[in-house]
């Protein structure tokens, strides 16, 4: 077996830890349209504003920009980049990133 190969009598070359999954799913997605004009406009309640008693934030009726706001639960381990870089379908190697 190649994995016996790889093992070693001395603890102090062992690296502890375990495995991630390949690939997971995201849990409890959902999603909102924001409407907003300015630059500046609040899109989201913080948690900090959430114990100042503030409420959430309602979409304009019409507002000349539009915002897509994203709530979902990963497993740790997890990156929520990757999921959002798949979903838009953007490269995630570093040339690509280096070229825009």
């Amino acid at each position: 077996n190649a994995w016996k190969n790889l093992s070693t009598k001395r603890n102090k070359y062992s690296l502890p830890g375990g495995y991630r999954s390949i690939m997971v799913l995201p849990q409890d997605v959902s999603h909102m349209w924001i409407d907003y004009d300015g630059d500046n406009d609040e899109l989201c309640v913080t948690d900090y504003d959430k114990l100042q008693g503030a409420k959430d934030i309602s979409s304009k009726q019409k507002g000349s920009s539009l915002a897509l706001q994203m709530s979902f639960n990963l497993p740790s381990s997890s990156y929520a980049t990757m999921f959002l870089r798949e979903l838009t379908f953007e490269a995630a190697s570093r040339l690509h990133q280096k070229l825009e």
